[in-house]
């Protein structure tokens, strides 16, 4: 598992036949008592949001590179 921050990545390599599995998952999140998972801290201005969801949207980016190099791997072994 690979984590970057609020979202880590789960690369499930490939045994016996089964293919190459990759999954994003959560691991920042902290649950509210109705059960709502939260990844981002209040945010009191629109500036704050943006701030906010450009982060979400880097970590993101660097799962989707990532999970590109486990694939390109598993084709190169082919």
């Amino acid at each position: 598992m690979r984590a970057t921050g609020t979202f880590t990545l789960r690369i499930q390599r490939n045994e016996d036949h089964e293919p190459t599995r990759v999954a994003v998952t959560i691991a920042g999140a902290m649950q509210e008592v109705d059960g709502i998972l939260v990844v981002t801290p209040d945010c009191m201005t629109l500036d704050d949001v943006e701030s906010c969801i450009n982060k979400l949207q880097d970590e993101l980016d660097l799962l989707r590179v990532e999970a590109r190099r486990a694939f390109d791997q598993l084709a190169g072994h082919a």
